[in-house]
């Protein structure tokens, strides 16, 4: 739409467009409730700007000194689900015809191939998450959907020792050279490559999958193994329709129940066995024998009934003779040791990245990532400005723990200052070491650091005076084993 002729047609189309959580919105359009102070997000559709497409038909335009024609068609096909297993249904399919004066194709492959660079130039900053499609809607050549076209996050957002992101990088960048596949083609090694994060909830490791993928530009692939719709043969057909170049997520591993029967039937016998060590001689010559073919009849029968991903069948996609080559495999779990030695082997896992709990020096990092972002804001409260709705914040409107005093809440004040931090922006490095001293070394995971800290997020100060209360009070959780917080 960046031609003028095209956007100035007299035959468009209205339409309105909703806008993703992570797009820029104009503030102009959006409305306050009765005091100024809130945003009031009703009728927000019915305020959008509509945006204008040609319609359907001849249109014309000039580009490079070439004079084009192009032609929209749109017309109902019907799908009868066939090739999906699902039900028929009428389609949209919409044909676009380019022409142009002049003997030679030449002007129209160029100008796809600009449209496809500005495309992508659009998109370059940008993360696309995909996931299966429902089982009745799977196709041999379709089975993702998008779900998700979020902001590329920064490697330096992910709380992680230094060392570890720099050797993740330089791994999944050798992988990912182009010169890589003939190494692996000449050694007669399949081209994969596969990362195992763990460490406790909470700690980074979805967050580090998506860092690397905004990083290399590749799209993420997220699969759930223990979606009741998924099989085998899904599974399988999943990995062959991947990209040349992309990431697959399958998050927490360790929940999906993979074991092999006869690990299963083993233990279960060694719990036989430890039973009849503790209960005497005559009744457990008795029962043992009945007892262990009891229970393999029920192990085998579970076995039979069991729906979804076996271990041998995620084996066989992720390396198995047909499975697919180039791609980037992640998986993450929160217990290591609980999972199969035949998924982690060298050739499915070659690096392993263990996250831990944050260290004095993350939770530091954390302080000055959360409120550095202000940065373009006014230094002190002393340079407020008034806000939209025209009142003014004044020296007595201050926030606890600033020279002043405090007479607003500090919600009802962060609202009037519309963002504005407690502090000047060069004392936050020193706020920012005060607050790790008071984190103590591997106890809390750096997503409840970030939650405590999002709670105060125009308020470093506050957030510095308050952690004593915090980390007291969760480290009482914790030991109580209780999941209601005292102080958030």
């Amino acid at each position: 739409m960046s031609q003028p002729r095209m956007v100035n047609s007299r035959y468009l189309m209205a339409e309105t467009a909703s806008k993703t959580a992570w797009e820029d919105e104009d503030e102009s359009m959006v409305a306050r409730d009765r005091s100024g102070l809130y945003l009031n997000f009703s009728n927000q559709e019915a305020r959008a700007r509509p945006q204008f497409i040609p319609a359907l038909g001849l249109h014309s335009f000039w580009w490079k000194g070439q004079y084009f024609k192009l032609n929209r068609k749109k017309e109902s096909v019907f799908d009868d689900g066939a090739s999906s297993g699902g039900f028929g249904a009428f389609k949209d399919k919409e044909d676009l015809t380019i022409s142009c004066l002049g003997r030679s194709p030449e002007p129209i492959k160029q100008l796809l191939a600009h449209t496809k660079e500005q495309y992508y130039s659009a998109h370059q900053a940008r993360t696309i998450v995909k996931r299966p499609l429902p089982g009745y809607m799977r196709r041999a050549r379709n089975n993702w959907q998008i779900v998700a076209n979020r902001p590329v996050r920064e490697m330096k957002t992910v709380v992680l020792e230094h060392q570890q992101k720099l050797q993740v990088l330089a791994d999944m960048n050798e992988y990912l050279h182009p010169e890589t596949p003939r190494w692996y083609a000449n050694r007669g090694i399949p081209l994969r490559r596969g990362y195992l994060f763990h460490g406790p909830p909470g700690t980074g490791k979805t967050s580090l999958s998506f860092a690397l993928a905004g990083v290399f530009g590749l799209d993420i692939h997220v699969i759930s193994l223990l979606e009741p719709t998924l099989t085998e043969e899904d599974l399988s057909s999943l990995f062959s329709t991947l990209p040349r170049r992309c990431v697959v997520l399958l998050e927490d591993i360790d929940t999906a129940g993979l074991r092999r029967p006869v690990d299963e039937l083993r233990a279960a016998e060694r719990a036989s066995k430890k039973e009849k060590e503790n209960t005497s001689k005559e009744e457990s010559g008795k029962t043992t024998s009945s007892d262990i073919k009891e229970l393999a009849k029920v192990l085998k029968k579970e076995t039979e009934d069991k729906k979804g991903i076996s271990l041998s069948g995620l084996l066989n996609a992720i390396d198995g003779v047909a499975s697919h080559e180039g791609r980037v495999l992640i998986m993450t779990t929160n217990v290591p040791e609980s999972l199969d030695e035949a998924l982690i082997r060298p050739g499915r896992v070659d690096l392993q990245v263990e996250f831990t709990y944050a260290t004095k020096e993350q939770a530091k990092e954390l302080f000055i990532r959360m409120y550095e972002g202000d940065q373009g804001r006014p230094q002190r409260l002393d340079d407020a400005k008034p806000v939209p709705n025209g009142t003014a914040v004044t020296s007595s409107e201050k926030v606890p723990g600033s020279a002043n005093g405090s007479v607003l809440s500090p919600e009802t004040s962060s609202a009037l200052r519309s963002g504005e931090l407690d502090i000047a922006i060069d004392e936050l490095p020193e706020i920012a070491h005060r607050f790790s001293e008071k984190i103590p070394d591997g106890e809390f995971s750096p997503a409840e650091i970030q939650g405590y800290l999002l709670k105060r997020k125009k308020h470093p100060r506050r957030a510095f005076e308050e952690a004593d209360k915090w980390v007291a009070a969760l480290i009482r959780q914790k030991m109580n084993r209780t999941k209601v917080s005292q102080v958030q």
